[in-house]
């Protein structure tokens, strides 16, 4: 018979509840929270007027009733736009704000795993301040494909918790990860194996692989020893956990 120990799984919301919610939005994360997740995942981007945003894409064309790039409009032309316009039944929600989603996540008790996509180079001393000014240092920890975002965050707030999110894992990941002083790896599930995930932890490393829906694979996952599921239904991943 194999035991699981589950003492230490956690359950990370991928942009929120986005299986049931418009991703990355304040409903999304709530009702991640009532969904008992542990924490979330959101999205960050820097408006033209340097306010931290929360989005996955670069463009709000996708998720919202507006066009064009974040980068490109001020935190004020932002907020006009509705950014539940694919879930009619939320009516109008809009872009939030990163300071919004670590307030709610101090009410809630949430964590948040904050992917930096954008502007990167001038968002991380931004972030940094965010998450100092509001007492979150020890409930935020980042995330990135860009090694760069990584580094420069580290190099802002010196005991923050970073990992490396990738989808094929570079030959080097562990020599990455060591010279950068990178906390943990967030693999794409597809490129998880479980010696992946033996060698992962022999180096100190915590794993949380990305996205995880299906029942099966969160059961595999947990056999496997991973330390969070990244998931679009917290639902779900709660109930095969407990």
């Amino acid at each position: 018979m194999v035991v699981i120990n589950m003492e230490h799984m956690k359950i990370c919301a991928h942009r929120g509840a986005s299986a049931y919610a418009p991703e990355n939005t304040m409903p999304a994360f709530e009702l991640a929270a009532r969904q008992k997740a542990d924490s979330i995942e959101i999205d960050v981007h820097l408006t033209k007027d340097d306010i931290i945003v929360v989005s996955h894409d670069g463009s709000i064309d996708r998720c919202s009733d507006g066009h064009g790039d974040i980068c490109g409009m001020t935190y004020s032309e932002l907020k006009r736009y509705n950014f539940a316009a694919l879930y009619p039944k939320y009516g109008f929600v809009g872009i939030p704000t990163v300071a919004d989603v670590y307030a709610m996540a101090a009410r809630t008790g949430l964590r948040v795993n904050v992917e930096i996509k954008g502007g990167i180079g001038r968002i991380e001393p931004l972030l940094a301040a965010v998450a100092r000014d509001m007492n979150m240092g020890d409930r935020v920890y980042y995330c990135s494909f860009d090694l760069r975002a990584l580094v420069n965050i580290k190099r802002e707030d010196p005991l923050c918790s970073t990992g490396l999110l990738f989808d094929n894992a570079p030959n080097d990941v562990l020599q990455v990860c060591l010279q950068n002083r990178i906390d943990a790896v967030h693999p794409w599930r597809g490129a998880l194996t479980e010696a992946d995930m033996r060698s992962y932890h022999s180096a100190g490393l915590i794993v949380r692989p990305w996205v995880v829906d299906e029942r099966e694979e969160m059961l595999e996952l947990m056999h496997c020893g991973a330390d969070e599921l990244i998931t679009n239904k917290p639902d779900i991943a709660y109930e095969v956990v407990h």
